[in-house]
């Protein structure tokens, strides 16, 4: 599989909170504006600067798997997105490994996400890019 490294997400419980926090800690900006992704049940964000990019998401109400993820772990590192140029030939090399993989719609198309235990804990997002 042919992936290439798209950003970070990191989960917050306050985007706008988190958004102030990094721009005054790390200097960077909101890159466009805070978009609602209802399918997903989250709100997501952008943020750039000094060479690097990454994506703050924060669950709208009643969402589950990020807010259990919040009280579980707490905020920090969520996922790791990969760009593929075949997301089905991508999933299916990923199940045909034994990876559970569930498919989503988003904004951007088509995605999945991968389970983290299998990849030590670690998350990955796939988009057909």
């Amino acid at each position: 599989m042919e992936a290439q490294f798209v950003n970070i997400a990191v989960a917050v419980k306050d985007i706008d909170e988190a958004i102030k926090v990094y721009g005054d800690i790390l200097g960077t900006k909101l890159d466009g504006k805070v978009n609602e992704q209802p399918a997903l049940g989250i709100k997501t964000a952008m943020i750039r600067g000094n060479g690097f990019e990454f994506e703050l998401i924060s669950p709208l109400p009643g969402e589950r798997t990020l807010t259990r993820f919040l009280e579980t772990r707490g905020e920090g590192i969520y996922r790791l997105a990969y760009g593929v140029k075949n997301i089905d030939q991508a999933i299916a090399q990923f199940r045909a490994k034994g990876v559970s993989v569930v498919e989503a719609q988003a904004s951007v198309g088509k995605i999945a996400f991968t389970h983290p235990k299998p990849l030590k804990g670690v998350m990955l997002e796939l988009v057909q890019r």
